[in-house]
């Protein structure tokens, strides 16, 4: 699973200070659903206004475009935003997906060592007994258990 990071001056920054603390909550929110989705920091307008919804938020509105002044979202095409800088912290989706491939194929190739070493393991033959010794060692082992 993917996950999001914020610059830890982000609070002290221009666009934190410019948008206010309600508009980076929003933001945060984003942030963290195009993570979660791989949406490389394109959030559509219908999910703004579910959070916002969510929330009982009458100044949404609001809160979006003190965050485009803020120079930390920008609209887009589509009716949606895009967290201008989401890629600069975060993960971009092909990146994600190229360490989940990764990461599977060497699941992969470790599970068929494993296999392979426990399929030989299994059709190795017995090839000695315990020594005299060592079993001697093992009855002494016992009764000093049993006495104590």
């Amino acid at each position: 699973m993917p996950w999001t990071q914020f610059d830890d001056h982000f609070a002290d920054s221009e666009g934190a200070l410019v948008a206010g603390v309600e508009a980076c909550g929003l933001h945060l929110w984003a942030t963290c659903w195009c993570a979660a989705h791989l949406r490389d920091g394109h959030v559509p307008a219908v999910m703004v206004k579910r959070w916002l919804a969510a929330c009982h938020d009458e100044h949404g509105a609001e809160l979006v475009a003190r965050l485009i002044e803020a120079e930390l979202w920008e609209r887009t095409e589509d009716s949606g935003y895009r967290l201008l800088d989401f890629l600069k912290q975060n993960r971009s989706r092909a990146q994600v997906e190229a360490d989940r491939d990764r990461k599977q194929a060497a699941g992969k190739k470790g599970g068929r060592v494993n296999a392979e070493r426990n399929r030989n393991a299994r059709s190795r033959p017995q090839t000695s007994k315990p020594n005299a010794a060592q079993d001697g060692h093992r009855e002494a082992d016992d009764d000093h258990m049993r006495n104590v």
